[in-house]
């Protein structure tokens, strides 16, 4: 994926995702999207992180916390399987990876 991206990019990935630029996150929100990245404050950036996944269950206090950013278009929301134990993913958008 790439990392890079110029101001224009940034501004019709926004305004695709129906986010915006002044949208304030609050800490938790933050904290998934950081989770999700596998970023550790001071110790990695989005530009050295490969992972891109936050599995949580419909009934975790994070699920409601991932849906809220799925409305801000910050995140990407698929249907447990097999796979994840039948919980919820979401993976961090280009808009999300930003923030």
């Amino acid at each position: 994926m790439r990392n890079d991206i110029s101001s224009e990019e940034l501004g019709n990935l926004l305004s695709n995702s129906g986010a915006s630029a002044v949208t304030a996150l609050n800490q938790p929100q933050l904290d998934i999207l950081r989770h999700a990245l596998g970023i550790v404050l001071g110790r990695s950036s989005t530009s050295e992180s490969g992972r891109n996944h936050f599995v949580t269950g419909a009934d975790g206090t994070d699920h409601g916390i991932c849906m809220s950013l799925v409305e801000l278009g910050m995140m990407q929301h698929h249907a447990g399987n097999a796979l994840s134990g039948g919980d919820d993913v979401f993976v961090v958008t280009a808009a999300g990876r930003i923030a």
